[in-house]
């Protein structure tokens, strides 16, 4: 299941306790490992641990943590923000970590790794890049603040998860 918050923490909260009961009454009856993946909007802070909180306490698992690079250069968050958004980012790193996978199943899953894509949108690799701001940048250095279809992390979260079996 894919989601897309917005950004009242009431409705959040409701939608993770609704996507949880969906969750748990499909795995009552089918079994196997469900996902949940998407923009949660959950900015750091009370709020956002709140509703974050609501899946840890169902038994979910964050598969998305520590953020890198397919070589290893740490990630801080997958926000990048536009200029005129009311949330801001710093011009050299990504801001919170507001995009998550987590899953329904956590004791099935014998290992997994997450990597950011740091392919630009024509499929020409960033070229090893050291750290964050080498990934903002365009190929002539410059900036990419607002220059992207989305306010998130531009490219693909690349999710490879062992159960041990063939499934």
């Amino acid at each position: 299941m894919n989601v897309h918050h917005g950004l009242k923490h009431p409705e959040k909260m409701n939608s993770h306790k609704l996507v949880t009961e969906i969750f748990q009454n499909i795995s009552k009856n089918e079994g196997g490992i469900g996902f949940i993946t998407g923009d949660f909007n959950s900015f750091p802070g009370k709020e956002g641990e709140d509703e974050l909180n609501v899946l840890h306490q169902a038994g979910y698992k964050e598969l998305l943590n520590d953020l890198k690079t397919h070589n290893s250069v740490p990630i801080s968050g997958t926000f990048v923000g536009y200029s005129f958004d009311p949330f801001q980012c710093p011009n050299n790193t990504f801001g919170a970590q507001l995009d998550h996978i987590y899953t329904t199943a956590p004791e099935k899953i014998n290992s997994h790794s997450c990597y950011i894509n740091t392919q630009r949108y024509d499929g020409s690799d960033r070229e090893n890049p050291a750290n964050e701001a080498e990934i903002l940048q365009d190929a002539d250095g410059n900036g990419m603040h607002d220059k992207f279809p989305s306010d998130h992390l531009f490219g693909t979260v690349w999710t490879q998860v062992n159960t041990g079996t063939s499934k």
